[in-house]
C-alpha cells in the first residue's frame, strides 16, 4: 500500500501517521469533496446531504486512510444488517486484493497486513450501542446516520481511543510489551465520521448539530461553498455531479421518475426541509415566547407579537404514554423499532373552557419527557416531572402496563384521566386502534395554527419536531410524542364540556361553530375528588360500586 504526501495535519511528522494513497483502492481519484472531507483534521465530520454524491465511498476511504499502522482500528455502522450488507459489498470490492475478511458475508471485519483491522457493526435498537462498549477504535464511522438516534451516536464516542503505556508515556520502552502493542497508534489522529441524506428520522438532530444557517440558506440557493464549520463540527456538502464513479445525468434522470417534485429536490438538492410523505408540515409551526411579566406572547409566523395572555389564565395538562408493556417488548424483539415512555407538558386556553380566555384558542407544549425505563424508573421520573409541572391535570394512556402509573399518580393526589386508545373513534384496521387515526385532532390543530412551541432549539424540542417531520402515518413508526400530542389534540377539542367536535367545527383560520358539535353521553360518573387521595367518587344515582379503573376509561 502506498502512503500520500505528508499531511499538514497536528499529527504530520510521524511516520506511522501519513495517510495512504487512497486511489489504490478505487482505481479513480477522489473528488475535490471528498479530497476535502479526507484532509480534515478535526474529531467530528459529516459528509454528504445530497442522493448520489459518494458517501460510502467517501466513508470507506477516510477509514483506509490509516490500513498501513499496525493496531489501528477502525469500525463503520449502518442502523440494521440488511443495510450493512451494501457497506460490506462496497468494502469487498475496495479491499479484496490486500486484507482478508474474517466472518461471513454479511458480518466480519477486514485484516491488513500489520495488524490493521475495519470492521462493520448495526445498532438496529436503542441498546444495541451497549454491545460496542469494549473495543477501542481510531477511526469511527456513521453510514447514512439520520436513521440513527443520537444518544446511540454519541455513546460511541466513548469508544474513540489510543490506548498508551502508562509505565513509559511518551517515551516507549521498545522490551515493554504495552510500548510494542500501542505505539503505532499514539500519533495517530481520533475521528468520528458520517455521511448522510436528509431524510431519515434523525434529521433535525443531524442538522442541527452540523449545518449551520448560513449551509441551509446556500443549499437552497445553489450557491454551496466546500466546507462549513459550527462549532467543533464540520459539514462537506457533496451532490451527485460530485461523484466520479457515477454518470450524474443518466442517475439522476432514472432516479427522477421514480420520485415527486419535492422529493427531487429534497435529495438531488441536499435540502433538510421537510420529507415528502410525512403527515405533519414544518410551515403550519408556530411559537410562543414569555415575557418578563410572566405572560405567554403568542408569535405569528414571522416573530412578531400576535396575541398575550398571563400565564395563570392557561390551564395545564399532562399526557402520557407508556411504553413499560410486555406487548411492546415483544415487537422490539421482533425487530420492530422501539418505543419509549413519554410524558408531555401544555398551557391550553381557549374560550369554550377558559373563564379568561382573552379571546385566546391556543395549544402550547410547554415541556417532553422522553426515555426507555424500567418500572421503577418510569415511576420515579414521572412523579418528579408531575411535581415539577403541577398540572390541573393529568390524561395518561390506559394500558395494561399503564394501570399501575395510574394508581400512583392518583394516589399522590393528582387529578387523572385514563384515556382508551381503543374506542371507536380512533379505530384503524379491524381489532387495532390507530395512531394516525388519533393524530386527525392534531393534524386539524396544527393546519389552524393553534399548537405553539416555545422558543429556543432545547433539544427535547429538536427530538419532538424531528418524530413530527418524520411520521408517514404507518402503525410500526416510532410515534410515542405523537401519541401523548394527540391525547392533548382531543381533551382540548373536547374542552370540559362533555362534546366531541366534528372536523367540520373547526376551520383553518381556527375559529369554532359551535353549532356544529356533536354531542357525546356522559358516563354516570360526575366527579372525581382529587383531593382525596383514597380515590373518593361522585356517582350518579344508578351508579353501582366496580372498578374505577374502568369507569375512568369511559370518561376520556
Amino acid at each position: 500500500m502506498t502512503e500520500a504526501a505528508a499531511t499538514d495535519g497536528p499529527w504530520a511528522g510521524h511516520p506511522y501517521a501519513q495517510p495512504l494513497d487512497v486511489q489504490q483502492f478505487c482505481g479513480y481519484p477522489p473528488s475535490e469533496r471528498q479530497r476535502s472531507f479526507l484532509g480534515l483534521t478535526c474529531e467530528e465530520a459529516l459528509f454528504g446531504g445530497a442522493l448520489g454524491g459518494g458517501k460510502s465511498l467517501a466513508l470507506l476511504m477516510a477509514a483506509a486512510q490509516f490500513l498501513h499502522v499496525p493496531s489501528y482500528h477502525a469500525i463503520l455502522f449502518r442502523r440494521t444488517r440488511p443495510n450493512l450488507q451494501d457497506l460490506i459489498d462496497r468494502s469487498m470490492e475496495l479491499f479484496g486484493d490486500f486484507g482478508s475478511w474474517n466472518g461471513s458475508i454479511r458480518a466480519g471485519r477486514w485484516s491488513f497486513p500489520g495488524g490493521a483491522m475495519l470492521s462493520f457493526g448495526h445498532m438496529q435498537h436503542e441498546l444495541d450501542k451497549f454491545d460496542w462498549k469494549g473495543p477501542e477504535y481510531q477511526f469511527i464511522g456513521f453510514d447514512e446516520l439520520t436513521e440513527f438516534s443520537e444518544t446511540q451516536y454519541t455513546f460511541l464516542f466513548t469508544r474513540l481511543r489510543r490506548t498508551t503505556c502508562d509505565q513509559h508515556g511518551d517515551a516507549p520502552d521498545p522490551a515493554c510489551p504495552v510500548c510494542q502493542a500501542t505505539h503505532h497508534v499514539r500519533h495517530l489522529p481520533l475521528r468520528v465520521r458520517a455521511a448522510t441524506n436528509p431524510d431519515g428520522p434523525g434529521r433535525l438532530w443531524v442538522a442541527d448539530r452540523f449545518v449551520p444557517d448560513e449551509a441551509h440558506r446556500n443549499i437552497e440557493d445553489g450557491e454551496v461553498q466546500d466546507t462549513y464549520q459550527k462549532g467543533d463540527t464540520v459539514f462537506v456538502p457533496s451532490f451527485v455531479e460530485d461523484n466520479p464513479g457515477l454518470d450524474a445525468a443518466e442517475y439522476r434522470e432514472r432516479t427522477c421518475k421514480r420520485l415527486t417534485a419535492k422529493q427531487a429536490h429534497q435529495l438531488f438538492r441536499g435540502s433538510w426541509k421537510a420529507i415528502e410523505g410525512a403527515v405533519f408540515d414544518e410551515k403550519h409551526f408556530r411559537r410562543y415566547a414569555l415575557d418578563d411579566h410572566g405572560r405567554i406572547v403568542l408569535l405569528s409566523p414571522d416573530g412578531g407579537r400576535m396575541t398575550e395572555a398571563p400565564r395563570e389564565d392557561f390551564r395545564r395538562i399532562v399526557t402520557i404514554d407508556c411504553a413499560h408493556t410486555s406487548e411492546e417488548k415483544a415487537r422490539e424483539k421482533r425487530g420492530k423499532p422501539h418505543s419509549y415512555s413519554v410524558a408531555a407538558s401544555w398551557y391550553t386556553i381557549d374560550r369554550a373552557t377558559s373563564p379568561h380566555h382573552h379571546g385566546i384558542s391556543a395549544l402550547c407544549l410547554r415541556d417532553v419527557w422522553r426515555d426507555r425505563v424500567g418500572w421503577l424508573d418510569l415511576r420515579r421520573h414521572v412523579l418528579e416531572f408531575l411535581a415539577r409541572e403541577a398540572p390541573h391535570e393529568v390524561i395518561i394512556e390506559d394500558t395494561t402496563g399503564s394501570r399501575s402509573l395510574i394508581e400512583e399518580c392518583r394516589n399522590a393526589g393528582y387529578n387523572v384521566t385514563a384515556f382508551n386508545p381503543a374506542q371507536r373513534y380512533f379505530k384503524g384496521r379491524v381489532g387495532v386502534s390507530g395512531k394516525l387515526e388519533r393524530s386527525h385532532g392534531l393534524q386539524m390543530l396544527f393546519e389552524a395554527g393553534k399548537v405553539y412551541f416555545p422558543q429556543g432549539q432545547p433539544r427535547w424540542l429538536l427530538d419532538y419536531m424531528g418524530e413530527l417531520l418524520s411520521w408517514e402515518g404507518h402503525e410500526d413508526e416510532t410515534a410515542d410524542q405523537i401519541d401523548v400530542s394527540s391525547m392533548a389534540a382531543i381533551k382540548f377539542l373536547r374542552g370540559g364540556s362533555g362534546f366531541v367536535r366534528s372536523s367540520a367545527s373547526i376551520s383553518v383560520d381556527g375559529q369554532y361553530d359551535l353549532r356544529r358539535e356533536i354531542p357525546r353521553p356522559r358516563p354516570a360518573i360526575t366527579d372525581w375528588s382529587a383531593s382525596h387521595v383514597g380515590m373518593s367518587w361522585a356517582m350518579g344515582p344508578s351508579q353501582r360500586v366496580g372498578d374505577p379503573l374502568r369507569r375512568s376509561r369511559d370518561r376520556f
